[in-house]
């Protein structure tokens, strides 16, 4: 697949104010916020006392089980959904920092007609020049037509909640289908279902929340979108058009871990969208 043309279909949507930047918690790991294997983790060093139930976590979030590990803490701790929230909370704040770089400049450059995330942090609010209103959904009171639609102005929407409103962070599957067969939620994907393209960054070749969204509205998307992903394989690419309709643009970095070389990759691909020439070896 040539990847220039897939960035030359993206500049054309984009200049059509059609791109839709859908945005994961792989774009916060410069200010330190904790990816979900770490804070499942570190959500059961806090919550668990038994020794042998958090190994079992431990091994649960090790083999990508995320939901299982969720629902064991959530067992195991006697704690309830709001306790569990304002815990989340807490660790993220104990953990965040300053980012020397980061992409959420970036994000805010290409001026996009909205901006969707999963993330809990404000970040891209805070790096919007103006114009932009964060919005958690599932707190909303206006009609999410009004919410999207750009006489109403734009929109930041917060799908999983935010820190400073704890009781609003979606947390396990029990959660995440909850608040997807809300019907804020089922009109908010409707309404991006004409005419949109989402761009989803942020997210891993094994990121769980993609196969659940794609799975929970697939009638919604079968149109084709786009995903950024890094080092990808041939068998993720076929793996992600042939099942979510994803078109993957990969990019190349030496060091999976190395958060720097992601920003600056992740840049010239968003640059390269927002610019009327291609470049960079993507």
């Amino acid at each position: 697949m040539n990847i220039s043309s897939d960035i030359r279909k993206l500049r054309r949507i984009h200049a059509e104010k059609r791109m839709i930047p859908f945005i994961g918690a792989g774009l916060s790991t410069p200010f330190n916020i904790p990816n979900w294997d770490k804070l499942i983790s570190m959500l059961s060093e806090d919550l668990i006392d038994d020794t042998d139930i958090k190994d079992m976590i431990q091994q649960e979030v090790s083999n990508k089980r995320y939901w299982d590990a969720m629902e064991s803490i959530k067992k195991f701790s006697f704690k309830n959904d709001f306790y569990i929230q304002k815990t989340v909370v807490d660790i993220i704040k104990k953990q965040e920092k300053e980012a020397i770089d980061h992409n959420y400049s970036d994000l805010a450059n290409l001026n996009a007609p909205h901006y969707l995330t999963t993330n809990y942090d404000n970040y891209l609010a805070n790096n919007m020049k103006s114009g932009f209103q964060p919005v958690v959904l599932s707190d909303s009171d206006n009609s999410t037509q009004d919410l999207a639609m750009e006489k109403d102005g734009k929109r930041i929407v917060h799908l999983h909640g935010i820190l400073s409103k704890p009781g609003s962070i979606v947390l396990g599957k029990t959660k995440y289908d909850e608040v997807y067969s809300d019907e804020k939620y089922v009109a908010l994907f409707n309404f991006f279902r004409s005419g949109y393209t989402f761009l989803f960054l942020g997210f891993s070749y094994s990121d769980i929340y993609i196969e659940y969204l794609m799975k929970k509205y697939n009638y919604i998307f079968n149109d084709y979108h786009y995903i950024l992903l890094a080092n990808p394989t041939d068998e993720i690419r076929r793996k992600f058009m042939d099942e979510y309709n994803l078109t993957v643009i990969g990019y190349t970095v030496v060091d999976i871990n190395n958060s720097q070389e992601h920003i600056v990759a992740i840049r010239e691909i968003l640059n390269a969208i927002n610019s009327n020439e291609v470049s960079g070896n993507f």
